[in-house]
């Protein structure tokens, strides 16, 4: 985990692409807190709730969301 985090930290010239240098550093961000799967769980719940976020004409309460993230994390 720690040498794709340094390839992800890395940035240009590291053969992937600049999403997947974002997501990387995301998910070992969540990895802080979470275990990696949880934090890849959590970190595609975010990337997915921004779009529905920008696109939903009708956005999911604080509380919804929170929900959601509790069932995810485990809470």
């Amino acid at each position: 985990a720690v040498q794709v985090c340094a390839r992800a930290s890395a940035g240009a010239g590291n053969g992937m692409a600049p999403s997947a240098v974002r997501m990387l550093r995301s998910q070992r961000t969540l990895e802080q807190w979470f275990e990696p799967a949880t934090a890849r769980g959590l970190d595609a719940f975010i990337e997915g709730m921004t779009l529905h976020f920008v696109t939903d004409r009708a956005p999911l309460s604080r509380e919804a969301i929170r929900l959601m993230v509790d069932r995810l994390a485990g809470a």
